[in-house]
Order: structure tokens, then sequence, then C-alpha cells
């Protein structure tokens, strides 16, 4: 266990965000005043490691917590603190279906994010152990939580644009929280000056074909990534796992491209593959919004 000494206090110094960056953070000064930090954290055991971070779990106040240090290269700068700033301005999310993002700090010149600790797997984990069943109830379930998380943050304005397994806490056998909001935008704050590569961060398997187009993000593409998710609890599978990557690119956009559904699919579970090719479609305005959605997991939970 390592124990991190008490820091001074801090304000964010944006001295080492890129200019652009700054131009794009839409930081404001009430946001900045939520880095101001004074803690003493204990880092214990690693929980994993994504693109632009390493998240451990930790104790502050006899309180169990998870510790997300940056990393970034000269060649990745840019799109890490641009990361960093995304996940602090929606620091003020609260909901039971999102993971919390408690405060910031630099540690030695390293930003890190202190949140909830909302469990030591995500849905990735869950689909890929062979010993976890994933029936169509508890499927329903973590869709529901899913679509539940997406209805709020679309409430706020934002859209997370990495949804996917490894950005879902399995806070719950059958529940999950929404993690990692280093790609989110504010939908209305989205202008012409708005570089594609703000948005065209994260995993191409998931993202919606507008966006792989260069159009600009709406809530509905969050609604396709769920689709994909919910196909791939169906499968087990990484979805295009045996295609060449810009093939797949090509096809999603042009939407000649969709996850092949398993060899065997289950009469009860028609209704699910329904919702999840729904949720995929190539139009935005075709796909289900998340509180639609809801309902229609519900009735299928009621059918089984």
């Amino acid at each position: 266990m390592l124990a991190i000494p008490r820091p001074r206090p801090l304000k964010l110094d944006l001295s080492h965000v890129p200019k652009q960056e700054k131009q794009n953070s839409h930081l404001s000064d009430e946001s900045s005043s939520l880095f101001s930090t004074n803690l003493q954290i204990q880092i214990c055991d690693l929980i994993g490691s994504g693109g632009f971070g390493t998240v451990y779990c930790g104790v502050l106040d006899n309180q169990k917590i998870a510790v997300k240090k940056l990393r970034s290269n000269t060649k990745t700068e840019d799109l890490v603190w641009n990361s960093f700033l995304a996940e602090l301005r929606v620091m003020r999310l609260n909901h039971d279906n999102i993971v919390k993002v408690l405060g910031a700090m630099m540690l030695k010149n390293t930003p890190c994010l202190v949140m909830e600790f909302a469990g030591s797997r995500n849905l990735q984990e869950v689909i890929e152990c062979k010993d976890e069943k994933l029936s169509l109830a508890r499927r329903l379930n973590i869709a529901s939580a899913i679509a539940c998380g997406l209805e709020y943050i679309h409430n706020q304005g934002i859209v997370h644009l990495d949804i996917k397994p490894a950005n879902l806490i399995m806070n719950d056998e059958s529940s999950c929280k929404i993690a990692d909001f280093g790609c989110s935008l504010k939908v209305d704050e989205l202008d012409g000056d708005l570089r594609p590569n703000f948005y065209l961060t994260g995993t191409h398997a998931y993202k919606a074909p507008e966006l792989l187009l260069g159009e600009f993000p709406t809530t509905q593409a969050d609604v396709y990534s769920l689709g994909i998710c919910m196909w791939q609890m169906l499968a087990r599978v990484e979805p295009y796992a045996d295609k060449d990557p810009q093939l797949v690119i090509f096809g999603i956009a042009t939407n000649t491209v969709r996850p092949g559904l398993p060899k065997v699919v289950s009469e009860s579970d028609a209704g699910y593959r329904k919702l999840f090719e729904k949720c995929w479609k190539g139009a935005p305005h075709d796909r289900p919004t998340p509180s639609s959605l809801q309902v229609e997991l519900i009735t299928n939970r009621e059918l089984i």
C-alpha cells in the first residue's frame, strides 16, 4: 500500500494544457474551483488500465474510492488533457447509474481523478468470463441500467461518446454504472471549430455511423453504442473481431455492416434481438430514446 503525502491545496494549472484544448475546454470559474484539494489518499490495488489512464482502488477518510491516474506522451498529450477536462466538466452529475467523480488533484505534475468506488469489474470482464451466466433477465436489467444512466446525462445536455462494456462498471449482479466521460461533450457547446478527433476518440466498433462520417454527435450516438453492447452480452465475443478494421469502419459508416448474430438464438431472445437492432439503426432519428428503450426493456422483462 502506497501512502500519498498530503499535498498543498491546488487549483488546476492550465499552463500545461495545449492552447487549442484550453480554447475548447469550456471550463468555467465554478468548475475550476473544484480542483482545490487537500487530500490524504492511500493507493491500494490496481483495478484496470485504459488508453489514457490507470485506475487504482484507494482509501479516503476511511471510504473506499477509485483513483484514475492519467498518462500521456508527446503524441497523446492533447487527447489526454482533453479527456481530463471532459471528465471534470461532468463532476456535478449525480445518479445511481453514473460513476461519481469526487474531485481532482495534480500529483507530481500528473492529473488524477478521485471517484467513487463502484466495483472492481466491468461488463467486458463479465462478458469474457465463461463462469458468468448472462441470462435474458440479467441482460435486460443491465441494459435498463445503462439506458437509465443515458437518459439522465442526455437530459443534462451531455453525450458520452464512448459507451462500451469496458466503461460500464458492475456495481451489482444485474446493474452497472457508466464510467469514463473522457470523450463526452456538451451538445449545446458544439460549434464549427470543433475538430472531428474530439468526438472520434474511443473504440470505432461501438461508434455510430454519423460519427464516422464526421457529423456532429447527438445523444442518439450513445443509443447506437448501447445496441452494440446489448448484442455483445448475447454473442459473448468482440464485435467485428475477425474483420479488417478499415473495412469495418467503412461498413458501419455506409450502414452495410453490423455485428453478426450468434448461430443459435433462442425464441425467448427474439424480443431482445429486435431491441438492439432498433438501437443500431443507421439514422439517429430511427433509434429509440433511452426513455422509450427502458419501457420496451421492462415489457420484455415482464414477458419472461
